[in-house]
């Protein structure tokens, strides 16, 4: 059977509500534009072991970088033949990324070692390790500077220049090579996750094929490529062995919690699986929950090697009350080597950071929020620097021992490897009714472990998991409808969105009806000071703001009554001490200038509880002051940890596959519906104009 692969038609499909922008990744070489279909399955590998291959439709020519997370496999023995893990060849011209030649033994410990193959080159490194993940990164896209590396150790690099432009003119095949047209020598093994990248004419790389492991809705085995939003099968009539299925996030939330170092906690902590190696950044929005100033240290993102060696790799850490980095040396104002001295930034409790380092050969550059902390070439470790160990987070990692756990709030966090993602972290609670981090790269939920020993972990659904943020994997909507209408007695939407400083909003809306005390956006704590009303009405004079007594919307001084039947532009913003509010007004059709404020007076807040629409949020447990408003659209922007606002909801009137009436999210790829009884009214219904549903590809 010739099993050629199945589009994945994903302009018609509903994409799970995971489904982010590449753009928002933050990288300049994103990911891609494609996730796994919600009626596929995540799992754990495919193994080939009867003869199966995978044709990538990728000519084996230089310019080619490959990474590749695999493990060979056998049944006890090796056949006096070459295995090859992923390549193509023409007569005598070779293109392996990753092979094995006869004359090695798998052996079950030994150097963790693969061969290659490059133009008419061929070269072999030393042993190789059977039932043993390895990741290869194979950079074959300059001839002058073939690079070869195992589990971040560099094993080849040479020069290769005289075959700088060659090419088989075949495609790779994996698991197999492509030799001459034919299927030949098939290797036995398991692949986790496969990515090909071809250089470009900008001096980086363009990720032509990005593979998961998943099972089609029929069952069967396979590769969806992200970047095509293609799943490949065996072209064998044999179907590939499937690995375990893998959890899958249902909802997100804010945040998840680490406990710390104390004597109760469990110590928590995750392991990234990202070898600490230079060349690596990363870029991480945090708080910290405690603040151990009279400590040592705490671990946040790092790891180390053997016990009092000198290979730290710290991206971010905490050291005696302030923030530190660095690899091969420690970068703090203690230190005793004046060339190991640099700025750092005082870290206090339950603020929000946002740490960006570069920690890359001879360089190292780390921002917090915003603020260079230290950017220079670094003298002690001019060449490639790895630790050996993976980065961890919440913890201080070493070879075979983890310890100064940190107590810290995570929102994000993101790794590279140069410009090309390898992690992207999204707080989430997966359909095991347990909570992780998400990863937008990979597809996989990383659950955290527990102790020194690493045994399995969880984090507490009560308290240390933020409030959730968007609902579960939603289908899109085939229409939208003018507006949608609330009538002011216990209609009211959960927006998902924590009320507090940082916060603006955009709405086009309407008045129903003249009602006494209603709030069209927003939440109130307690019976302090604590509102939070991005928009409201009370006594028929239009309010906003957060404080005892919310400003009134004016217009030359006096204050603006509430109006019916007018279309509003209103835009509502709350940052401490500076709260802003401008209405325009629509008149014969244009829009024009309609009041405006502005109140210094207030303090920062957070009240922990979610924005409600056409309601309050009252202290968490009921909504009141129902307001009887129409919404055209809605856009909420909250800032992040670098003080930049990123739009968070962009919501627009639509008509869900049942038929109801709620509001469609384009940020999120999610609905948003009545938490009261009854339905929502709406205005007419209009066909999707084209940008409704914004794609990404």
């Amino acid at each position: 059977m010739n099993n050629t692969p199945i589009r994945n038609h994903s302009r018609s499909m509903a994409r799970p509500f995971y489904a982010i922008a590449a753009a928002a990744l933050g990288f300049s070489l994103a990911a891609s534009g494609h996730e796994l279909p919600a009626d596929y399955t995540l799992i754990d590998y495919i193994e080939a072991k009867d003869g199966q291959y995978l044709d990538t439709g990728i000519i084996g020519a230089a310019g080619i970088k490959v990474r590749i997370d695999f493990a060979w496999t056998d049944d006890g023995s090796l056949y006096n033949d070459d295995w090859t893990m992923l390549g193509s060849r023409n007569g005598d011209t070779r293109f392996f990324p990753v092979h094995l030649c006869y004359q090695q033994n798998l052996k079950d410990s030994g150097p963790e070692m693969v061969s290659f193959g490059f133009g008419t080159f061929y070269r072999t490194t030393a042993e190789a390790r059977r039932n043993v993940r390895h990741e290869v990164v194979a950079d074959l896209s300059n001839a002058a500077a073939i690079q070869i590396y195992t589990n971040s150790v560099n094993v080849y690099s040479k020069n290769h220049s005289g075959s700088s432009g060659i090419s088989t003119g075949r495609t790779m095949f994996l698991f197999a090579a492509n030799i001459d047209g034919s299927v030949k020598q098939n290797a036995k093994g398991r692949v986790y996750g496969l990515r090909i990248m071809q250089k470009n004419g900008s001096g980086g790389f363009d990720i032509v094929r990005d593979y998961i492991p998943a099972k089609n809705p029929s069952g069967v085995a396979g590769l969806f490529d992200k970047v095509l939003g293609e799943f490949s099968t065996s072209q064998t009539a044999i179907p590939f062995t499937a690995g375990a299925e893998l959890p899958r996030p249902a909802s997100l939330v804010e945040w998840v919690e680490s406990d710390g170092n104390g004597p109760s906690s469990s110590h928590l902590w995750i392991d990234t699986e990202v070898i600490a190696r230079s060349g690596l950044r990363s870029d991480i929005d945090f708080a910290l929950k405690d603040n151990p100033a009279s400590d040592t240290d705490r671990g946040i993102l790092s790891s180390r090697g053997a016990h009092e060696s000198d290979t730290r790799f710290y991206l971010a850490y905490h050291f005696k009350g302030n923030f530190v980095y660095g690899y091969q040396r420690l970068f703090h104002n203690g230190a005793d080597n004046a060339n190991e001295k640099a700025a750092v930034v005082p870290a206090a409790q339950n603020t929000r950071y946002r740490i960006v380092s570069n920690l890359s050969t001879n360089f190292q550059s780390v921002t917090v929020n915003g603020a260079e902390l230290h950017k220079d070439g670094v003298p002690y470790k001019a060449d490639y620097f790895t630790t050996g160990n993976p980065l961890t987070l919440f913890c201080y990692s070493e070879t075979g021992s983890r310890s100064l756990f940190s107590a810290v709030r995570l929102y994000s966090l993101k790794i590279s490897d140069g410009d090309e993602p390898l992690r992207d972290y999204i707080p989430c609670i997966a359909d095991n009714n347990k909570a992780g981090l998400y990863d937008r790269v990979s597809e996989r939920v990383f659950f955290p472990k527990a102790g020194t020993s690493g045994a399995a972990g969880s984090f507490n659904l009560e308290s240390a998991v933020g409030p959730v943020t968007n609902s579960p994997t939603a289908t899109p909507p085939t229409a939208r409808y003018a507006y949608i209408q609330a009538d002011g007695t216990d209609d009211y939407i959960d927006l998902g969105i924590v009320a507090k400083d940082g916060t603006k909003m955009f709405a086009e809306m309407e008045w129903v009806s003249i009602l006494s005390d209603r709030v069209f956006c927003g939440a109130r704590k307690d019976d302090g000071n604590t509102r939070f009303f991005l928009y409201s009405s009370y006594q028929n004079v239009q309010r906003y703001g957060y404080a005892a007594d919310n400003p009134t919307v004016k217009k030359n001084g006096e204050a603006v009554t509430q109006r019916t039947g007018v279309r509003y532009r209103v835009t509502s913003q709350f940052e401490a001490g500076a709260q802003t509010i401008s209405i325009q007004r629509q008149d014969n059709g244009a829009w024009v200038d309609d009041a405006a404020n502005a109140d210094t007076s207030a303090g920062p807040v957070d009240t922990g509880l979610p924005l409600y629409l056409f309601a309050r949020n009252k202290y968490g447990e009921v909504a009141d002051c129902f307001c009887a408003a129409r919404v055209y659209s809605l856009k909420l922007w909250q800032k992040d940890g670098n003080g930049d606002y990123q739009l968070v909801r962009n919501l627009v009137p639509a008509k869900t596959s049942d038929d109801e009436a709620a509001l469609w999210d384009r940020v999120s790829e999610t609905w948003f519906r009545n938490g009261g009884t009854g339905a929502l009214s709406h205005g007419a219904e209009q066909p999707l104009e084209d940008g409704l549903i914004i794609r990404f590809w």
